[in-house]
């Protein structure tokens, strides 16, 4: 189990509220000097990974990571997986770090190339919700094992939306940025126009 009250040291794309992406002076513990004498810790293998797009949220305790097969917590000590959220589609934004319900505890937001946005439990990886997001249409001419499919593998397989921009949560609401992957459904042949 993760400590929810694990300092972060680094969340999403950006570092402050402004976007900015280099760390300050003060905060950076890495000298030129020290670079020379650096040694591979641990490294770990995300299972199946084909491209990364989301930039892991890191406490003092771990690399919270998302890929292509799931969401990774890892021992930032031993490079061990603590624990693992398997997932049908790849993450593609940013990690969010917000209060659960509690504000005990942490949840984790991240949005998938399906249009769902997904709330995981920081301690455990635990689903809390996830709901599909978009322009509320859904392919209508299609077969009986699409259908089967959807009922399967969840609600984002047929939504023409993508998620690709980090939400933000603001006040307790989270602002979703949607995409479409309409361009490339057009080569789908049972797609309508």
């Amino acid at each position: 189990r993760l400590d929810p009250s694990s300092p972060v040291l680094s969340e999403g794309w950006a570092y402050d509220e402004r976007n900015t992406r280099a760390r300050r002076g003060d905060e950076i513990r890495l000298e030129a000097a020290d670079v020379p004498n650096l040694e591979l810790r641990w490294s770990f293998v995300f299972p199946g990974e084909v491209e990364r797009r989301a930039p892991p949220i890191v406490t003092e305790q771990a690399v919270i990571s998302g890929a292509t097969g799931g969401l990774y917590a890892i021992d930032r000590e031993t490079g061990c997986q603590i624990w693992r959220r398997p997932l049908l589609d790849q993450i593609r934004t940013g990690l969010v770090l917000g209060p659960d319900a509690s504000g005990d505890g942490r949840l984790i937001y991240f949005g998938t190339i399906t249009g769902v946005v997904h709330a995981v439990d920081f301690e455990t990886g635990r689903v809390v919700w996830r709901n599909a997001i978009g322009a509320g249409h859904r392919l209508r001419a299609v077969s009986r094992w699409l259908i089967a499919l959807t009922e399967r593998f969840g609600p984002g397989l047929l939504n023409p939306t993508m998620l690709t921009g980090t939400p933000k949560l603001v006040d307790g609401r989270l602002y979703v940025p949607l995409s479409s992957r309409e361009v490339a459904d057009a080569v789908i042949s049972v797609r309508p126009c």
